[in-house]
């Protein structure tokens, strides 16, 4: 399934619970501490809904995705297969989405495959363009299937 080792992204959750007695009040709710390793997946890909995350709700709050020059794209490119030989346009979805995260059960079911994203650390470094997080379409292979979430 992946080329490589892969990048891994590493997510906390904080599982709320009871308050404890002599603990900063800041802390005293958390009772766990879970940490998920998600090989080649963004939080928002697989807890953006998650009920309390900063997830998908703030979306609209960050910045449009932008090509390699910096122009905004008007919609998104259209979500690549990397499963077709050759690789190319996944015709199950629509080549105008709007440039932001969306929704990809609409397009395809959890339990079919969809492309495989790429995965190399220095690319990760060019799409998180310093902190600006707006070229994840810029340097993919996959074009805008980076911003689909679950």
């Amino acid at each position: 399934m992946t080329r490589g080792f892969g990048m891994v992204a590493a997510s906390l959750l904080l599982v709320m619970t009871g308050a404890r007695a002599a603990e900063p009040p800041a802390l005293a709710k958390v009772g766990h501490i879970l940490v998920v390793f998600e090989e080649n997946r963004s939080f928002d890909n697989m807890f953006g809904l998650f009920p309390g995350a900063d997830g998908i709700a703030n979306a609209i709050y960050r910045p449009k995705q932008v090509d390699r020059e910096g122009r905004v794209y008007a919609t998104l490119p259209q979500p690549i297969d990397s499963n077709l030989k050759p690789r190319g346009p996944d015709p199950r979805f629509p080549a105008n989405l709007a440039n932001a995260p969306f929704l990809m059960e609409p397009y395809v079911s959890l339990e079919a495959k969809s492309g495989n994203l790429i995965h190399e650390f220095y690319r990760e470094q060019m799409q998180i363009n310093g902190g600006r997080m707006d070229k994840f379409v810029a340097y993919t292979d996959s074009a805008g299937l980076v911003m689909g979430y679950f």
